[in-house]
């Protein structure tokens, strides 16, 4: 009953939580929403669940304004690896 925009928002941008098993979708104004997958991320993921019980993403070094925020999916999406595969064709 979504609608178009709401529903291809949440293929681009929702992920399945390892620690609750339940469906994200991040607010707008979440980082994580301009984060970008990659084999080798400039971020890394955190989960530490006296601090949040979602993933934290932390810089492995300084960020340059203008560079790409990256991490791998695979650190906190079960489902990422499958929902990735049009990535490799």
């Amino acid at each position: 009953a979504l609608e178009h925009k709401k529903k291809k928002a949440l293929e681009r941008i929702a992920y399945l939580s390892p620690q609750s098993d339940m469906w994200v979708f991040p607010p707008e104004e979440d980082p994580a929403c301009y984060t970008n997958h990659s084999q080798d991320p400039n971020m890394e993921v955190l989960i530490d669940t006296k601090r949040s019980e979602e993933p934290i993403f932390i810089a492995k070094h300084d960020i340059e304004v203008g560079e790409e925020l990256t991490n791998s999916y695979d650190e906190f999406d079960e489902n990422a690896s499958s929902s990735m595969d049009w990535l490799d064709s």
